[in-house]
């Protein structure tokens, strides 16, 4: 359905638009500006109406104006939709957030953003797949960005355990490719993809004594004759 036709969307943005143009300034300056200026004065004490008028409109161009850098209580702000989000009920809500954090090049926020939905929000949310992907491939590009044991690399193994619902196929695919084979072995290894998990200690880890340990773990032929051919071959 267009968000545009629907009265709850329709509502929520004329009072976003009504409170923006009617709060006077919180910087002393005596005077309003445009809209993009406005969106900094909102009275920070109306913040629950606010969230929940934001989050109701689904609107990119508010979200945008919102989490602009031009927006003096941007942090204060953002800080807020994490601590609310949990609270949304409705997926389009939610999905709208996230595009707009995600547009507005937020990763670390968005980690947390969902991070909070996943653990406070509704049974829903908890097993939302798409949700779970997005702050997987996200804690993924962060951790690459970090030296070894840095703490989104233990973040994102550690939410690789956790969660159950996503593409676990996808995710191992795409950690392989950004190099973070103990992560991929840890996915193949959750979900029983033995022989996945093992290609990954000895085609790409090529740590053979682990993978011998392994392969007594899983008590399979299979296993074991493809450390003979590794073997055969050095």
């Amino acid at each position: 359905a267009d968000r545009r036709a629907n009265p709850t969307h329709q509502r929520a943005q004329r009072k976003l638009q009504g409170r923006c143009q009617s709060t006077p300034t919180m910087a002393g300056s005596g005077r309003l500006s445009d809209a993009r200026d406005r969106l900094q004065y909102v009275d920070l004490d109306d913040m629950v109406n606010f969230m929940e008028d934001i989050f109701a409109a689904q609107d990119q161009g508010t979200w945008g104006k919102v989490l602009s850098d031009e927006n003096a209580h941007r942090q204060n702000i953002i800080k807020r939709v994490i601590g609310y989000a949990p609270k949304c009920r409705i997926q389009e809500e939610l999905a709208a957030c996230v595009e707009a954090f995600m547009a507005a090049d937020l990763q670390e926020d968005i980690v947390d953003l969902i991070s909070n939905t996943l653990t406070r929000g509704s049974e829903e949310f908890h097993r939302h797949k798409l949700l779970q992907n997005l702050l997987l491939i996200t804690l993924s590009k962060l951790a690459s960005l970090e030296s070894s044991g840095g703490l989104k690399k233990g973040m994102l193994k550690k939410q690789l355990r956790t969660l159950k619902g996503y593409d676990w196929e996808d995710i191992a695919e795409l950690l392989i490719g950004e190099g973070q084979y103990e992560e991929a072995f840890v996915v193949y290894n959750k979900f029983g993809a033995t022989k996945s998990a093992f290609s990954v200690l000895l085609t790409h880890m090529k740590d053979i004594e682990r993978a011998k340990d392994y392969a007594c773990f899983c008590e399979s032929n299979e296993v074991w004759e493809m450390i003979k051919a590794v073997e055969d071959n050095e």
